[in-house]
């Protein structure tokens, strides 16, 4: 695994606090991120399958993700978050979720049900692609507070 992670993974002079409790940092090498999506969509053909949402495990990533989430990822989650993980998390899900345009033009806004969540740009930058980070500040109301563009990697 870490061959595919970009030299400056793991400085923490890398890491930009984009928003409170919102991190930015390079992860993945771009060569690395296209075997990804190169062996998930080998796998959707070899299944006939093709989802919006699938679990990386699904693609027999498993080995590879528990390395990263183990090795190289947890040091610097519980660094940044020291007091929501304590010395261990509970468990993860992985997820390569592929959006297009012309499928999903009006995503749904959602909240992840997780204390944590990683999201890593695998593919190209495009107009729509943003994340938006919003807060509460009601009872069924959010208002919305950030927009960050997505980087590959």
């Amino acid at each position: 695994v870490k061959e595919h992670l970009q030299p400056q993974f793991g400085s923490l002079d890398e890491i930009t606090e984009i928003y409170p409790s919102v991190f930015v940092c390079p992860l993945l090498c771009r060569s690395f991120c296209r075997e990804i999506i190169q062996q998930s969509e080998i796998y959707e053909e070899e299944c006939g399958l093709i989802t919006l949402g699938k679990r990386m495990e699904d693609y027999s990533f498993s080995q590879m993700l528990e390395e990263l989430l183990t090795t190289h990822l947890l040091p610097l989650i519980f660094h940044l978050y020291p007091t929501l993980c304590g010395k261990t998390l509970l468990r993860h899900t992985s997820f390569i979720v592929k959006y297009t345009i012309d499928e999903q033009e009006n995503m749904i806004t959602h909240v992840d049900e997780s204390d944590i969540t990683l999201n890593i740009c695998l593919g190209n930058i495009f107009k729509g692609s943003e994340l938006y980070f919003s807060e509460k500040i009601g009872p069924n109301q959010e208002r919305e507070i950030y927009a960050f563009n997505h980087i590959p990697g």
